[in-house]
Protein backbone atom coordinates (compact mmCIF):
# COMPACT_ATOMS: atom_id res chain seq x y z
CA UNK A 1 0.00 0.00 0.00
CA UNK A 2 2.87 2.34 0.82
CA UNK A 3 4.32 1.62 -2.62
CA UNK A 4 0.98 2.39 -4.30
CA UNK A 5 0.52 5.76 -2.61
CA UNK A 6 4.16 6.72 -3.24
CA UNK A 7 3.66 5.94 -6.92
CA UNK A 8 0.55 8.13 -6.99
CA UNK A 9 2.55 11.03 -5.60
CA UNK A 10 5.43 10.47 -8.01
CA UNK A 11 2.98 10.29 -10.92
CA UNK A 12 1.45 13.58 -9.81
CA UNK A 13 4.90 15.21 -9.57
CA UNK A 14 5.89 13.86 -13.00
CA UNK A 15 2.69 15.15 -14.63
CA UNK A 16 3.10 18.54 -12.93
CA UNK A 17 6.72 18.78 -14.12
CA UNK A 18 5.71 18.01 -17.71
CA UNK A 19 2.97 20.62 -17.66
CA UNK A 20 5.20 23.23 -16.02
CA UNK A 21 7.89 22.75 -18.67
CA UNK A 22 5.21 23.00 -21.37
CA UNK A 23 3.93 26.22 -19.79
CA UNK A 24 7.38 27.78 -19.81
CA UNK A 25 8.06 26.61 -23.37
CA UNK A 26 4.83 28.20 -24.55
CA UNK A 27 6.38 31.57 -23.69
CA UNK A 28 9.93 30.80 -24.79
CA UNK A 29 9.92 28.63 -27.89
CA UNK A 30 6.48 29.07 -29.43
CA UNK A 31 5.84 25.32 -29.19
CA UNK A 32 2.32 24.71 -30.56
CA UNK A 33 1.65 21.75 -28.22
CA UNK A 34 2.57 23.88 -25.22
CA UNK A 35 0.23 26.61 -26.43
CA UNK A 36 -2.58 24.06 -26.78
CA UNK A 37 -2.06 22.98 -23.17
CA UNK A 38 -2.30 26.61 -22.09
CA UNK A 39 -5.82 26.77 -23.53
CA UNK A 40 -6.80 24.28 -20.80
CA UNK A 41 -6.31 26.92 -18.10
CA UNK A 42 -9.52 27.20 -16.09
CA UNK A 43 -9.27 30.93 -15.36
CA UNK A 44 -8.80 31.92 -18.98
CA UNK A 45 -11.57 29.58 -20.11
CA UNK A 46 -13.95 31.02 -17.51
CA UNK A 47 -13.22 34.58 -18.64
CA UNK A 48 -13.71 33.57 -22.27
CA UNK A 49 -17.00 31.86 -21.46
CA UNK A 50 -18.50 34.63 -19.33
CA UNK A 51 -17.47 37.68 -21.35
CA UNK A 52 -18.49 36.21 -24.71
CA UNK A 53 -19.52 32.68 -25.52
CA UNK A 54 -16.62 30.35 -26.29
CA UNK A 55 -17.11 26.70 -27.18
CA UNK A 56 -13.71 25.61 -25.98
CA UNK A 57 -14.15 27.76 -22.87
CA UNK A 58 -17.40 25.96 -22.11
CA UNK A 59 -15.72 22.60 -22.62
CA UNK A 60 -12.72 23.41 -20.40
CA UNK A 61 -14.84 24.91 -17.61
CA UNK A 62 -17.41 22.11 -17.73
CA UNK A 63 -14.92 19.25 -17.81
CA UNK A 64 -12.70 20.79 -15.12
CA UNK A 65 -15.69 21.29 -12.82
CA UNK A 66 -16.87 17.70 -13.39
CA UNK A 67 -13.42 16.24 -12.75
CA UNK A 68 -13.01 18.44 -9.67
CA UNK A 69 -16.35 17.23 -8.32
CA UNK A 70 -15.17 13.65 -8.82
CA UNK A 71 -11.56 13.85 -7.69
CA UNK A 72 -11.00 17.20 -5.97
CA UNK A 73 -8.66 20.09 -6.75
CA UNK A 74 -6.04 18.04 -8.60
CA UNK A 75 -6.01 20.84 -11.19
CA UNK A 76 -4.20 23.08 -8.69
CA UNK A 77 -1.31 20.66 -8.20
CA UNK A 78 -0.97 19.37 -11.77
CA UNK A 79 -2.27 21.88 -14.32
CA UNK A 80 -1.71 25.25 -12.66
CA UNK A 81 1.81 26.55 -13.47
CA UNK A 82 1.60 29.22 -10.78
CA UNK A 83 0.75 26.60 -8.16
CA UNK A 84 3.65 24.44 -9.31
CA UNK A 85 5.92 27.49 -9.14
CA UNK A 86 4.91 27.92 -5.50
CA UNK A 87 5.81 24.28 -4.83
CA UNK A 88 9.23 24.88 -6.37
CA UNK A 89 9.75 27.98 -4.24
CA UNK A 90 8.74 26.05 -1.13
CA UNK A 91 11.17 23.26 -2.03
CA UNK A 92 14.05 25.67 -2.63
CA UNK A 93 13.52 27.55 0.63
CA UNK A 94 12.63 24.39 2.58
CA UNK A 95 9.53 26.10 3.94
CA UNK A 96 7.83 24.47 6.90
CA UNK A 97 4.27 23.23 6.52
CA UNK A 98 1.75 23.36 9.29
CA UNK A 99 -1.94 23.72 9.99
CA UNK A 100 -3.06 27.33 9.66
CA UNK A 101 -6.28 29.19 10.02
CA UNK A 102 -8.95 28.56 7.41
CA UNK A 103 -9.66 32.06 6.05
CA UNK A 104 -12.95 31.04 4.48
CA UNK A 105 -14.64 34.46 4.59
CA UNK A 106 -11.61 36.15 3.06
CA UNK A 107 -11.40 33.83 0.07
CA UNK A 108 -15.15 34.01 -0.51
CA UNK A 109 -15.07 37.81 -0.52
CA UNK A 110 -12.09 37.86 -2.91
CA UNK A 111 -13.71 35.34 -5.25
CA UNK A 112 -17.04 37.18 -5.09
CA UNK A 113 -15.37 40.43 -6.13
CA UNK A 114 -13.44 38.79 -8.98
CA UNK A 115 -16.44 36.91 -10.35
CA UNK A 116 -18.68 39.94 -9.82
CA UNK A 117 -16.33 42.12 -11.86
CA UNK A 118 -16.25 39.43 -14.53
CA UNK A 119 -20.04 39.27 -14.73
CA UNK A 120 -19.98 43.06 -15.02
CA UNK A 121 -17.73 42.81 -18.07
CA UNK A 122 -14.29 43.31 -16.49
CA UNK A 123 -11.55 40.70 -16.11
CA UNK A 124 -9.58 42.96 -13.74
CA UNK A 125 -9.89 40.53 -10.83
CA UNK A 126 -8.40 37.70 -12.88
CA UNK A 127 -5.70 40.01 -14.25
CA UNK A 128 -4.54 40.94 -10.74
CA UNK A 129 -5.10 37.64 -8.90
CA UNK A 130 -5.42 35.07 -11.69
CA UNK A 131 -2.70 32.40 -11.36
CA UNK A 132 -2.00 32.20 -15.08
CA UNK A 133 -1.84 35.99 -15.45
CA UNK A 134 0.75 36.27 -12.69
CA UNK A 135 2.75 33.35 -14.04
CA UNK A 136 2.68 34.84 -17.53
CA UNK A 137 3.80 38.25 -16.31
CA UNK A 138 6.81 36.79 -14.51
CA UNK A 139 7.91 34.45 -17.31
CA UNK A 140 7.37 36.97 -20.12
CA UNK A 141 9.36 39.70 -18.37
CA UNK A 142 12.26 37.29 -17.82
CA UNK A 143 12.07 36.06 -21.44
CA UNK A 144 12.12 39.59 -22.86
CA UNK A 145 15.03 40.52 -20.61
CA UNK A 146 16.89 37.40 -21.75
CA UNK A 147 16.36 38.39 -25.40
CA UNK A 148 18.16 41.63 -24.61
CA UNK A 149 21.12 39.62 -23.36
CA UNK A 150 20.37 40.47 -19.71
CA UNK A 151 21.86 43.91 -20.37
CA UNK A 152 20.22 46.30 -17.97
CA UNK A 153 16.93 45.19 -16.49
CA UNK A 154 14.05 47.13 -18.09
CA UNK A 155 11.34 48.72 -15.96
CA UNK A 156 8.92 46.01 -17.09
CA UNK A 157 11.16 43.40 -15.48
CA UNK A 158 10.98 45.04 -12.06
CA UNK A 159 7.24 45.72 -12.23
CA UNK A 160 5.97 42.62 -14.05
CA UNK A 161 8.43 39.98 -12.83
CA UNK A 162 10.42 40.85 -9.73
CA UNK A 163 7.63 42.49 -7.74
CA UNK A 164 5.04 39.68 -8.09
CA UNK A 165 7.78 37.10 -7.65
CA UNK A 166 8.92 38.68 -4.39
CA UNK A 167 5.32 38.83 -3.17
CA UNK A 168 4.66 35.17 -3.92
CA UNK A 169 8.01 34.12 -2.39
CA UNK A 170 7.08 35.99 0.79
CA UNK A 171 3.66 34.31 0.90
CA UNK A 172 5.16 30.85 0.33
CA UNK A 173 7.77 31.34 3.05
CA UNK A 174 5.01 32.53 5.39
CA UNK A 175 2.32 29.93 4.76
CA UNK A 176 3.27 27.84 1.71
CA UNK A 177 0.20 27.82 -0.57
CA UNK A 178 -1.82 30.46 1.27
CA UNK A 179 -2.30 32.26 -2.06
CA UNK A 180 -4.05 29.19 -3.47
CA UNK A 181 -6.36 28.76 -0.49
CA UNK A 182 -7.16 32.41 0.22
CA UNK A 183 -6.49 34.79 -2.69
CA UNK A 184 -6.81 32.74 -5.87
CA UNK A 185 -10.33 33.04 -7.39
CA UNK A 186 -9.79 29.90 -9.47
CA UNK A 187 -8.91 27.84 -6.40
CA UNK A 188 -11.91 29.12 -4.46
CA UNK A 189 -14.35 28.30 -7.26
CA UNK A 190 -12.94 24.80 -7.71
CA UNK A 191 -12.88 24.29 -3.94
CA UNK A 192 -16.65 24.71 -3.77
CA UNK A 193 -17.08 21.71 -6.08
CA UNK A 194 -14.40 19.65 -4.33
CA UNK A 195 -15.84 20.21 -0.86
CA UNK A 196 -18.72 17.77 -1.32
CA UNK A 197 -17.26 15.80 -4.23
CA UNK A 198 -17.54 12.10 -4.96
CA UNK A 199 -14.03 11.15 -3.84
CA UNK A 200 -12.68 12.88 -0.74
CA UNK A 201 -9.57 12.65 1.38
CA UNK A 202 -10.15 11.29 4.87
CA UNK A 203 -8.35 9.74 7.83
CA UNK A 204 -9.39 6.28 9.03
CA UNK A 205 -9.24 4.65 12.46
CA UNK A 206 -5.86 3.20 11.50
CA UNK A 207 -4.35 6.60 12.34
CA UNK A 208 -1.80 6.52 15.19
CA UNK A 209 -1.73 10.33 15.63
CA UNK A 210 1.88 10.69 14.50
CA UNK A 211 1.15 14.01 12.75
CA UNK A 212 3.28 13.27 9.67
CA UNK A 213 0.41 13.95 7.27
CA UNK A 214 -0.15 17.40 8.74
CA UNK A 215 3.56 18.23 8.57
CA UNK A 216 3.79 17.62 4.80
CA UNK A 217 0.53 19.32 3.74
CA UNK A 218 1.34 22.43 1.64
CA UNK A 219 -2.09 24.03 2.12
CA UNK A 220 -2.50 23.38 5.85
CA UNK A 221 -5.82 21.56 5.41
CA UNK A 222 -5.05 18.56 7.65
CA UNK A 223 -5.75 18.63 11.37
CA UNK A 224 -4.21 15.44 12.71
CA UNK A 225 -5.49 16.11 16.23
CA UNK A 226 -9.12 15.91 15.13
CA UNK A 227 -8.33 13.53 12.25
CA UNK A 228 -10.02 15.81 9.74
CA UNK A 229 -9.16 17.03 6.24
CA UNK A 230 -10.66 20.12 4.61
CA UNK A 231 -11.33 18.90 1.06
CA UNK A 232 -12.27 22.41 -0.04
CA UNK A 233 -8.64 23.49 0.34
CA UNK A 234 -6.93 20.16 -0.42
CA UNK A 235 -5.06 20.27 -3.76
CA UNK A 236 -4.55 16.49 -4.00
CA UNK A 237 -0.76 16.63 -3.84
CA UNK A 238 -0.85 13.15 -2.24
CA UNK A 239 2.03 13.99 0.10
CA UNK A 240 0.00 12.80 3.08
CA UNK A 241 -0.76 9.39 1.58
CA UNK A 242 2.90 8.92 0.70
CA UNK A 243 4.19 9.49 4.25
CA UNK A 244 1.49 7.57 6.12
CA UNK A 245 2.95 4.17 7.01
CA UNK A 246 -0.41 2.75 8.06
CA UNK A 247 -2.55 3.68 5.06
CA UNK A 248 -4.79 5.76 7.29
CA UNK A 249 -4.90 8.74 4.92
CA UNK A 250 -6.44 8.06 1.55
CA UNK A 251 -8.85 9.11 -1.16
CA UNK A 252 -12.25 7.51 -0.81
CA UNK A 253 -15.72 7.55 -2.30
CA UNK A 254 -17.91 9.36 0.18
CA UNK A 255 -16.80 8.15 3.59
CA UNK A 256 -15.22 4.96 2.25
CA UNK A 257 -11.49 4.85 1.59
CA UNK A 258 -9.97 3.79 -1.69
CA UNK A 259 -6.84 2.68 0.09
CA UNK A 260 -6.77 1.44 3.67
CA UNK A 261 -4.78 -0.82 5.92
CA UNK A 262 -5.24 -4.37 4.61
CA UNK A 263 -5.56 -6.90 7.40
CA UNK A 264 -7.44 -9.76 5.75
CA UNK A 265 -8.50 -11.25 2.43
CA UNK A 266 -11.99 -9.75 2.85
CA UNK A 267 -10.52 -6.31 3.47
CA UNK A 268 -8.33 -6.71 0.40
CA UNK A 269 -11.34 -7.59 -1.71
CA UNK A 270 -13.26 -4.51 -0.53
CA UNK A 271 -10.28 -2.31 -1.29
CA UNK A 272 -10.04 -3.72 -4.81
CA UNK A 273 -13.76 -3.16 -5.42
CA UNK A 274 -13.51 0.44 -4.25
CA UNK A 275 -10.44 1.03 -6.35
CA UNK A 276 -12.17 -0.54 -9.33
CA UNK A 277 -15.08 1.87 -8.93
CA UNK A 278 -12.58 4.71 -8.71
CA UNK A 279 -10.97 3.62 -11.99
CA UNK A 280 -14.34 3.24 -13.74
CA UNK A 281 -15.41 6.72 -12.69
CA UNK A 282 -12.03 8.05 -13.76
CA UNK A 283 -12.35 6.46 -17.19
CA UNK A 284 -15.78 8.06 -17.62
CA UNK A 285 -14.37 11.45 -16.64
CA UNK A 286 -11.43 11.14 -19.05
CA UNK A 287 -13.83 10.18 -21.84
CA UNK A 288 -15.87 13.27 -21.02
CA UNK A 289 -12.70 15.36 -21.23
CA UNK A 290 -11.89 14.02 -24.71
CA UNK A 291 -15.44 14.49 -26.00
CA UNK A 292 -15.82 17.90 -24.40
CA UNK A 293 -12.51 19.18 -25.76
CA UNK A 294 -13.21 18.02 -29.31
CA UNK A 295 -16.76 19.33 -29.27
CA UNK A 296 -15.66 22.55 -27.63
CA UNK A 297 -13.04 23.13 -30.28
CA UNK A 298 -15.65 22.87 -33.03
CA UNK A 299 -17.99 25.21 -31.14
CA UNK A 300 -15.14 27.64 -30.60
CA UNK A 301 -14.38 27.87 -34.29
CA UNK A 302 -18.08 28.36 -35.03
CA UNK A 303 -18.41 31.00 -32.32
CA UNK A 304 -15.32 32.77 -33.63
CA UNK A 305 -16.87 32.98 -37.08
CA UNK A 306 -20.16 34.25 -35.65
CA UNK A 307 -18.31 36.85 -33.59
CA UNK A 308 -16.42 38.15 -36.59
CA UNK A 309 -19.56 38.23 -38.68
CA UNK A 310 -21.61 40.00 -36.03
CA UNK A 311 -19.34 43.01 -35.74
CA UNK A 312 -16.24 42.25 -33.69
CA UNK A 313 -14.44 42.85 -36.96
CA UNK A 314 -16.68 44.65 -39.42
CA UNK A 315 -15.99 45.41 -43.08
CA UNK A 316 -14.97 48.95 -43.94
CA UNK A 317 -18.02 50.68 -45.37
CA UNK A 318 -17.86 52.16 -48.86
CA UNK A 319 -14.17 51.37 -49.15
CA UNK A 320 -13.28 54.03 -46.59
CA UNK A 321 -10.98 53.66 -43.61
CA UNK A 322 -12.11 53.55 -40.02
CA UNK A 323 -11.63 56.81 -38.23
CA UNK A 324 -8.41 57.18 -36.32
CA UNK A 325 -8.58 58.34 -32.75
CA UNK A 326 -6.02 60.06 -30.62
CA UNK A 327 -7.44 58.70 -27.38
CA UNK A 328 -7.76 54.98 -28.10
CA UNK A 329 -5.11 52.33 -27.57
CA UNK A 330 -3.94 50.19 -30.46
CA UNK A 331 -4.93 46.54 -30.07
CA UNK A 332 -3.27 43.52 -31.68
CA UNK A 333 -5.11 42.13 -34.72
CA UNK A 334 -8.39 40.46 -33.80
CA UNK A 335 -9.09 42.66 -30.79
CA UNK A 336 -12.14 44.23 -32.43
CA UNK A 337 -13.23 46.99 -30.07
CA UNK A 338 -11.45 47.95 -26.84
CA UNK A 339 -14.41 47.25 -24.54
CA UNK A 340 -14.66 43.67 -25.77
CA UNK A 341 -10.90 43.10 -25.88
CA UNK A 342 -10.16 44.47 -22.41
CA UNK A 343 -13.02 42.45 -20.91
CA UNK A 344 -11.68 39.16 -22.29
CA UNK A 345 -7.93 39.74 -21.95
CA UNK A 346 -6.47 38.31 -18.72
CA UNK A 347 -3.01 39.76 -19.40
CA UNK A 348 -1.36 36.34 -19.58
CA UNK A 349 1.14 37.98 -21.98
CA UNK A 350 1.53 34.98 -24.27
CA UNK A 351 1.10 37.35 -27.23
CA UNK A 352 3.78 39.62 -25.77
CA UNK A 353 6.21 36.71 -25.53
CA UNK A 354 5.65 35.33 -29.04
CA UNK A 355 5.51 38.61 -30.99
CA UNK A 356 8.62 38.52 -33.23
CA UNK A 357 8.69 42.31 -33.58
CA UNK A 358 8.32 43.01 -29.87
CA UNK A 359 5.60 45.59 -30.48
CA UNK A 360 2.95 44.01 -28.21
CA UNK A 361 3.56 45.36 -24.73
CA UNK A 362 1.79 44.93 -21.37
CA UNK A 363 -0.85 47.48 -20.47
CA UNK A 364 -1.33 48.91 -17.01
CA UNK A 365 -3.90 48.21 -14.32
CA UNK A 366 -6.13 51.06 -15.49
CA UNK A 367 -6.11 50.19 -19.19
CA UNK A 368 -5.89 46.44 -18.69
CA UNK A 369 -4.80 43.90 -21.25
CA UNK A 370 -1.98 44.52 -23.69
CA UNK A 371 -1.49 47.03 -26.50
CA UNK A 372 0.62 47.67 -29.58
CA UNK A 373 3.52 50.12 -29.40
CA UNK A 374 4.87 51.03 -32.85
CA UNK A 375 7.63 53.26 -31.52
CA UNK A 376 10.27 50.57 -32.02
CA UNK A 377 8.92 48.22 -34.68
CA UNK A 378 5.99 47.23 -36.86
CA UNK A 379 3.43 44.46 -37.19
CA UNK A 380 4.81 41.89 -39.61
CA UNK A 381 2.56 41.16 -42.57
CA UNK A 382 3.48 37.46 -42.59
CA UNK A 383 2.74 36.83 -38.90
CA UNK A 384 -0.39 36.01 -36.91
CA UNK A 385 1.21 34.37 -33.87
CA UNK A 386 -0.75 36.51 -31.40
CA UNK A 387 -4.03 35.23 -32.85
CA UNK A 388 -2.85 31.63 -32.56
CA UNK A 389 -1.81 31.73 -28.91
CA UNK A 390 -4.57 33.77 -27.23
CA UNK A 391 -6.27 31.41 -24.74
CA UNK A 392 -9.39 33.51 -24.14
CA UNK A 393 -10.27 34.64 -27.68
CA UNK A 394 -9.62 38.23 -26.64
CA UNK A 395 -7.82 38.13 -29.98
CA UNK A 396 -10.03 36.32 -32.46
CA UNK A 397 -8.38 33.28 -34.08
CA UNK A 398 -7.74 34.95 -37.44
CA UNK A 399 -6.06 33.07 -40.25
CA UNK A 400 -3.03 34.74 -41.81
CA UNK A 401 -5.12 35.82 -44.81
CA UNK A 402 -7.77 37.34 -42.51
CA UNK A 403 -5.16 39.07 -40.39
CA UNK A 404 -3.58 40.61 -43.49
CA UNK A 405 -6.89 42.35 -44.23
CA UNK A 406 -7.56 43.52 -40.67
CA UNK A 407 -7.13 47.24 -40.10
CA UNK A 408 -5.59 47.76 -36.66
CA UNK A 409 -4.75 51.41 -37.31
CA UNK A 410 -4.47 53.94 -40.10
CA UNK A 411 -1.46 55.86 -41.36
CA UNK A 412 -1.23 59.58 -42.01
CA UNK A 413 1.28 61.50 -44.10
CA UNK A 414 2.80 64.83 -43.14
CA UNK A 415 4.38 66.44 -46.20
CA UNK A 416 6.06 69.13 -44.12
CA UNK A 417 8.26 66.50 -42.49
CA UNK A 418 8.97 64.43 -45.60
CA UNK A 419 12.62 64.36 -46.66
CA UNK A 420 11.66 64.61 -50.33
CA UNK A 421 9.73 67.82 -49.72
CA UNK A 422 12.07 69.45 -47.23
CA UNK A 423 15.48 68.45 -48.60
CA UNK A 424 14.48 67.65 -52.18
CA UNK A 425 16.07 64.22 -51.82
CA UNK A 426 14.49 61.12 -53.31
CA UNK A 427 13.40 58.65 -50.63
CA UNK A 428 10.29 56.52 -51.14
CA UNK A 429 11.21 54.01 -48.42
CA UNK A 430 7.67 54.00 -47.06
CA UNK A 431 6.27 53.05 -50.46
CA UNK A 432 8.73 50.17 -50.83
CA UNK A 433 7.78 48.53 -47.52
CA UNK A 434 3.99 48.98 -47.66
CA UNK A 435 2.57 45.43 -47.97
CA UNK A 436 -0.92 46.43 -49.15
CA UNK A 437 -0.18 49.05 -51.79
CA UNK A 438 -1.72 51.82 -49.71
CA UNK A 439 1.23 54.07 -50.60
CA UNK A 440 2.36 55.02 -54.07
CA UNK A 441 4.68 57.66 -55.45
CA UNK A 442 3.19 60.64 -57.23
CA UNK A 443 5.62 62.56 -59.45
CA UNK A 444 5.31 66.34 -59.57
CA UNK A 445 6.45 68.70 -62.37
CA UNK A 446 9.56 69.43 -60.33
CA UNK A 447 10.60 65.83 -60.87
CA UNK A 448 10.26 64.87 -57.21
CA UNK A 449 8.16 61.86 -56.26
CA UNK A 450 6.10 62.25 -53.09
CA UNK A 451 4.14 59.48 -51.33
CA UNK A 452 0.38 59.39 -51.76
CA UNK A 453 -1.69 57.52 -49.18
CA UNK A 454 -4.91 55.64 -49.91
CA UNK A 455 -6.33 55.18 -46.42
CA UNK A 456 -8.88 52.56 -47.49
CA UNK A 457 -6.01 50.17 -48.29
CA UNK A 458 -4.03 50.83 -45.10
CA UNK A 459 -4.05 48.19 -42.33
CA UNK A 460 -1.96 50.25 -39.90
CA UNK A 461 0.93 47.80 -39.67
CA UNK A 462 3.41 50.62 -39.06
CA UNK A 463 6.06 49.49 -41.57
CA UNK A 464 6.05 52.94 -43.19
CA UNK A 465 6.53 54.67 -39.85
CA UNK A 466 9.32 52.28 -38.92
CA UNK A 467 11.45 53.03 -42.01
CA UNK A 468 10.79 56.77 -42.18
CA UNK A 469 14.29 58.27 -41.72
CA UNK A 470 13.34 61.71 -40.44
CA UNK A 471 12.40 62.98 -37.01
CA UNK A 472 9.66 63.82 -36.39
CA UNK A 473 8.25 61.12 -38.65
CA UNK A 474 6.52 62.03 -41.89
CA UNK A 475 4.56 58.76 -41.72
CA UNK A 476 2.72 58.06 -38.48
CA UNK A 477 0.12 55.47 -37.56
CA UNK A 478 -2.81 56.11 -35.25
CA UNK A 479 -5.18 53.61 -33.71
CA UNK A 480 -8.80 53.07 -34.69
CA UNK A 481 -11.78 52.85 -32.35
CA UNK A 482 -12.91 49.66 -34.04
CA UNK A 483 -10.84 47.26 -36.10
CA UNK A 484 -12.24 46.56 -39.56
CA UNK A 485 -11.83 44.02 -42.32
CA UNK A 486 -10.68 45.57 -45.60
CA UNK A 487 -12.49 44.41 -48.71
Amino acid sequence: MKRLTSRSRLLRIFAAAIFFVAAVFSFVSGCRLAELLMHLQFGGALVSLVTAFSGIGLAVVGVTVILTYFFGRFYCSVFCPFGILQDLIGFVFRCKRSLYRNLRKTRYVVAFLCVGLLLGGSSLGFVVLGPYSNFGSIVTAVVLWAREGFSGAPVAFWVDALLPLLVIVALVIWKRRVFCTTLCPVGTVLGLFAKHGVYRMSISDACVDCGLCQSVCPVGCIDSASRSIDNERCVRCMNCTAVCRFGAVALGRGSRLVAATVTSADDSASVNVSRRAFCVDGAVAVAALALGASGGYALSRLAGGVQAASGALSPVADGGAAAASGTCLMMPPGGGVWSRFSAKCISCQLCVAVCPSGIIVPGNTVDGGVRIDLSHGYCRYDCNRCNEVCPTDALLPLSLAEKQKTQIGVASFSAEHCRTVQDEQECGLCVKVCPTGALELRTFPTGLSIPRLTASKCIGCGACQDVCPVSPKAMTVGCVDKQSRLG
